[in-house]
């Protein structure tokens, strides 16, 4: 044994650099395959789940009428926004419907607030800038967030890991008020439970406070994707008591209602019944009809750290990876074998048969392949901060075996088919 050892490091060492080759190869292969594969059967069960739960319903999206001359008018008058919450609480009055107010746009943080990259709007674009908003010397970033209403909020279910969701009470928005978020999972390390944060939601100047952090691989429905909000802050649609005192706070509570009024409608009814209630709740606030779009079940489309259509090219990138490093393996291990063959004609002599021969080269196969999985799998466990699951155990084990029966195959066939008096005839 000790002599296979060393005559499999010698090996080894003289093909050092195409034996790393295969080694990095292969170790990335494991890490992209267990990316698409993770991706695929996190989304799997969670996707059936929310197709059982959303098609049956059908989902319509409204779109306020006030651009151009039309929104000059609205603000001419002095009661528009008491309106306004009156056309929503009808709609949120509503029992055979739920209306949802989910929207996506960013709020501001002192940029020493932001405390990982990932949190900035434009980071996949590599866009990131720092803005002077007010008289002040900070600076502040762009930051992903969500805005929900309660009925949104309930509709996701979204897992608590630590600390509260939102209350009631929490929507309620009065001016000097601290306002509660939500961070996702992956921030949990940056950020504490009650940590207050300085930042500006809507060109309003305000503090957030961490209320909670969600729970690991939490989905947000919005619009017609499912989506894990990835350092993303989930914020609640703020909603008013109090008339407006100020022309900020006008302005500020305008914007805000604006936005809840483009909100989206689930219901079993048909468009014809949705479109005659948001004709109805519009004209008893003496406003012009709205645009009703959708009339159709939803058809989930899941997102994660990456679109449906990345994965799918991520598992194949990955299987292509994987094939093409048990074919050079094999095809190293078969010109290694040429390369010595009047060395092993030698241990022949020896006493030793086809069958050491054999063993000798798949033992430097399982040597190569045992690092690179060993490897793949620290990777795995550090970079994406895994545990040690049924599902890494499976990748694990699962390229381990299929590359070591694989790469050996054509050297085994080809080998067999040798004699002993083969490696003394002169020709190979």
């Amino acid at each position: 044994m000790r002599k296979y050892i060393d005559q499999i490091a010698k090996s080894l060492k003289k093909n050092e650099l195409k034996t790393m080759m295969i080694i990095i190869q292969l170790t990335v292969s494991i890490l992209l395959l267990f990316m698409a594969t993770d991706n695929i059967v996190s989304a799997s069960p969670v996707n059936e789940k929310y197709k059982n739960t959303y098609s049956e319903y059908n989902y319509y999206y409204l779109v306020d009428p006030f651009t151009g001359e039309s929104e000059i008018e609205l603000y001419e008058q002095s009661d528009y926004i008491p309106r306004m919450k009156n056309f929503l609480n009808t709609l949120n009055e509503q029992s055979n419907l739920h209306y949802l107010e989910t929207i996506l746009q960013p709020i501001y943080l002192v940029d020493g607030d932001v405390h990982i990259e990932q949190m900035d709007s434009n980071y996949e674009s590599g866009d990131i800038e720092r803005f002077q908003i007010d008289d002040s010397e900070l600076k502040y970033r762009s930051v992903k967030s969500y805005r929900f209403n309660q009925a949104a909020f309930d509709e996701n279910t979204i897992g608590i890991w630590k600390g509260r969701g939102f209350s009631p009470e929490d929507y309620i928005y009065k001016e000097g008020k601290t306002i509660p978020i939500l961070m996702d999972y992956k921030l949990r390390e940056q950020y504490m439970l009650g940590e207050i944060l300085g930042g500006y939601i809507m060109q309003t100047k305000t503090k957030f406070e961490i209320i909670g952090f969600t729970e690991e691989n939490s989905m947000l429905f919005y619009k017609e994707d499912l989506i894990y909000p990835d350092y993303t802050i989930i914020v609640p649609s703020l909603e008013f008591n109090d008339l407006p005192l100020t022309p900020e706070d006008k302005s500020f509570q305008t914007m805000i209602y604006l936005q809840k009024m483009n909100g989206t409608i689930k219901s079993k009814l048909s468009e014809k019944d949705v479109i005659n209630i948001v004709k109805r709740s519009a004209n008893a606030n003496d406003f012009p009809p709205f645009f009703v779009i959708g009339a159709s079940t939803i058809n989930l489309t899941l997102w994660q750290n990456m679109s449906a259509d990345s994965i799918k090219v991520l598992l194949f990138v990955a299987v292509l990876s994987i094939i093409f490093s048990a074919i050079s393996l094999s095809s190293i291990i078969l010109m290694k074998f040429r390369d010595n063959f009047s060395d092993y004609g030698v241990h022949l002599l020896c006493g030793a048969n086809i069958k050491h021969i054999l063993s000798f080269l798949f033992l430097e196969v399982i040597i190569i392949v045992f690092t690179a999985s060993l490897l793949g799998a620290l990777l795995i466990l550090i970079l994406m901060r895994e545990k040690i699951s049924a599902m890494f155990l499976i990748v694990i084990l699962g390229v381990f075996i299929f590359e070591t029966i694989v790469s050996f195959i054509g050297p085994y066939v080809t080998i067999k088919r040798y004699r002993v008096s083969d490696f003394f005839g002169g020709n190979e």
